[in-house]
């Protein structure tokens, strides 16, 4: 994505000068979705606070549509750098911005919105929103849209312990083959590996993360990529470039699951402890995640907090159950 840097910043920049603000917005935009693709996370925030700050005043469907853009692309961000509150209020804004014919992007934004409420383990609420968009009649003519529906919707289940879980997951993996999308691939791959990693089904969890990776570089996903290599060096794999890969995406999810594997294999690294507290302390982890750095830490009454604490959120006794029959013992590093 590197080479794209120069074009970008040349659009950002023309524009400008020309004096078409709308222009410069969307370039404005699309400079910070790279600089998210490189791992230059603040870059982008910083990017797209300009784009929020020019478009503020604007009450026309064009100018909406922006800053539309520009809130839900700030909210992913936010998600992956794990700060979940944040990346709501800003995904909301999205989707309260957005004008009503943009029904493509809408449901795209609504996608990005469940993932930040399951980051936040609002994770009924998370399948709900995923409803309202799968019953919207436009979601049935766009493909992409039907494939990330299942590929969130499939994490979701899974953390949630649902048997639908994996149907969702290969029917991602399949549709993301039909539509040549290898990175929707490699990031079902990656919930699918997660998930046989927690039932112990070792061998099947090696082989999905394998897959994970040929798909995540087929894609360029540098993100599907390293999720995967970090759970392929906990099961033993020599991965001696992983490191500086990891650092330079700067994304929390990923240094504590690298913190993890080497930690699992016994190499842990020096100040692991340190950094796995202020990891569990500071950011919004997945769940997987934030219980095996409890469990790492030795912390099980908090491990056993968390759980209880978002079990109580499910209304329905049998999905309160399967829930807590999945996280409430036996978690591994």
């Amino acid at each position: 994505h590197r080479g794209l840097l120069p074009g970008l910043l040349h659009r950002q920049r023309l524009p400008r000068q020309l004096g078409d603000g709308d222009a410069s917005a969307e370039a404005r935009t699309g400079l910070a979705s790279a600089e998210l693709d490189n791992g230059r996370l603040l870059s982008a925030i910083s990017l797209l606070e300009s784009v929020h700050s020019d478009l503020t005043a604007r009450h026309d469907a064009v100018g909406r549509t922006l800053a539309a853009r520009a809130h839900g692309l700030h909210g992913r961000i936010l998600l992956y750098r794990g700060q979940a509150g944040d990346g709501l209020r800003h995904l909301q804004s999205a989707v309260k911005l957005l004008p009503d014919d943009a029904e493509d992007l809408r449901c795209h934004l609504e996608i990005d919105l469940a993932r930040v409420e399951a980051l936040g383990h609002h994770y009924q609420k998370a399948l709900k929103t995923l409803h309202e968009v799968e019953r919207r009649p436009s979601a049935r003519h766009l493909p992409r849209v039907r494939l990330r529906l299942y590929l969130y919707r499939g994490q979701v289940r899974a953390v949630l312990g649902a048997d639908d879980a994996t149907q969702d997951l290969r029917q991602a993996i399949a549709e993301a083959e039909q539509l040549s999308m290898p990175t929707y691939a490699a990031r079902a791959s990656v919930f699918l590996g997660e998930r046989r990693f927690w039932q112990r089904r070792d061998a099947e969890a090696v082989a999905a993360f394998e897959a994970a990776v040929a798909a995540a570089r087929t894609g360029r996903d540098r993100l599907g990529e390293a999720m995967a290599r970090t759970y392929l060096l906990r099961f033993g794999a020599d991965d001696p470039d992983l490191a500086e890969f990891v650092d330079a995406l700067a994304l929390p999810s990923l240094r504590a699951n690298l913190l993890l594997a080497h930690a699992a294999r016994g190499t842990a690294l020096p100040g692991t402890d340190e950094a796995l507290d202020a990891l569990q302390r500071d950011v919004d982890l997945p769940l997987s995640l934030h219980l095996r750095v409890l469990t790492w830490l030795d912390r099980p009454a908090s491990a056993r907090s968390l759980v209880r604490t978002i079990g109580e959120r499910f209304q329905q006794r049998s999905v309160r159950q399967r829930f807590l029959q999945q996280w409430s013992s036996g978690i591994r590093v």
